[in-house]
């Protein structure tokens, strides 16, 4: 990170309770750039993790009017896949 974003304060730490990051040179978490946006009257809140591949599809296709029968065959033929830690 460069030293600029350090002196900003835009430079945050953060860590998964499901331990997706392993430490690296025994660093505790993963290092990001944070948000420059600051709103007055908004809480600032921590960057999150970005959803695991699939984590979102069967809710997706549901809210698309898909029947979980046909998600189903999705997922058998392989063109929809879920998170294997079954999120």
């Amino acid at each position: 990170m460069t030293a600029q974003l350090e002196i900003r304060n835009l430079v945050v730490e953060f860590t998964t309770a499901r331990g997706v990051f392993r430490a690296v040179d025994g660093s505790p978490g993963l290092r990001t750039i944070d948000s420059p946006l600051h709103l007055d009257g908004a809480e600032k809140r921590p960057p999150g993790r970005a959803p695991e591949l699939g984590e979102h599809g069967r809710e997706i296709l549901r809210d698309l009017g898909y029947p979980d029968a046909r998600i189903d065959v999705l997922v058998s033929a392989g063109v929809l896949r879920e998170p294997v830690s079954g999120s």
